[in-house]
């Protein structure tokens, strides 16, 4: 059975699951090279990769369909306009749909993620939630970790603070500028890696003055920064998990989100765009202890990717071992 996946940003391109994507169709959707370059051993193992190079839904979704003749199952994952584009163009083609990362809600409908997890789940013939299921970025993170401690890498703790901005909310101009002022005064040593819609607002002298900056890293690097740092400030869904999961002190730069269950257990800490919020996180020390590099780490629901294929009939494959390039551009 031929399999399709549509992704559309670095996440998605993690979470794929090979077995699902005999065909990959990257939506353009994060436009810089930095981003849409990324080369990861998740993509070495799928056949053929289409690359459309859009940006608009309107030009997603009939790019997708195009691409979709005698596909009887899609997979999109999590919440992106890529992941709502997918849904509509496998539906419009009369494919049968699979949603990962299904059911989660921050309750704010301003959020286009939220609005398009709504109508995804709406159309999907199979559902997969993280309750239910697990978590995809929790299995890659955990393959991640564990061949890290194969290689037994030095890794020193550090000061630093990472910093990732990409929500719509976060994404203006004068908001995205003050952010960045209130996180370089208040945070020790911040480290923000900018997006590429974020680099039009600072100038290359900005950049060159503010060592906060950087440019955008593999997966792996970041998540070799993370598990380094001090602690994260971010607005993204997936690196305040990887946060939680590493035991990192996390600053959500947003008023909700759609994993309250790390709000009521203090592991993140919601300050929006509030300066005193910032603050008073910052100078908080309730924030519990760091994991130590040689305890185990241990899966919340272990074997996600085996469930969701038993669940579709889907044999898992044997692949032939990729060790993961550290110099190559991905996304943060």
């Amino acid at each position: 059975m031929k399999t399709v996946s549509v992704i559309g940003n670095r996440p998605q391109l993690m979470k794929l699951i090979p077995e699902l994507a005999d065909v990959v169709i990257w939506t353009g959707q994060h436009y810089s090279q930095a981003l849409r370059g990324a080369y990861t051993k998740q993509l070495d193992k799928c056949n053929t990769v289409i690359d459309l190079e859009q940006t608009t839904l309107e030009g997603m979704i009939d790019s997708i369909r195009d691409s979709l003749e005698g596909t009887p199952l899609v997979t999109v994952y999590g919440d992106t306009d890529s992941t709502l584009a997918g849904a509509i163009a496998a539906k419009k083609a009369g494919c049968d749909l699979v949603h990962i990362e299904s059911g989660l809600r921050s309750g704010n409908m301003s959020m286009p993620e939220e609005r398009n997890r709504i109508i995804v789940d709406s159309l999907s013939d199979y559902k997969f939630s993280i309750a239910e299921y697990g978590d995809i970025m929790q299995e890659r993170l955990y393959e991640f970790w564990v061949d890290e401690m194969d290689r037994q890498r030095p890794w020193n703790l550090s000061e630093k603070w990472i910093c990732t901005i990409h929500r719509a909310e976060n994404s203006s101009e004068d908001i995205m500028r003050n952010i960045v002022k209130n996180i370089c005064t208040y945070t020790k040593r911040p480290r923000i890696y900018l997006h590429p819609k974020a680099e039009q607002f600072f100038s290359e002298r900005e950049r060159v003055l503010l060592p906060a900056f950087e440019s955008a890293v593999t997966y792996y690097l970041l998540m070799k920064e993370l598990w380094n740092c001090e602690g994260v400030i971010t607005d993204s869904g997936g690196l305040m998990r990887e946060a939680v999961w590493l035991e990192k002190p996390c600053i959500v730069l947003r008023d909700e989100c759609e994993f309250p269950e790390l709000v009521e257990a203090g592991h993140i800490k919601l300050v929006g765009r509030s300066e005193a919020k910032l603050r008073k996180a910052l100078d908080s020390r309730d924030w519990g202890r760091r994991r130590g590099f040689n305890e185990k780490f241990v899966l919340d629901n272990p074997n996600t990717t085996n469930r969701i294929l038993d669940s579709l009939g889907i044999e898992r494959r044997t692949y032939a071992e990729h060790k993961e390039d550290f110099a190559c551009n991905a996304c943060v």
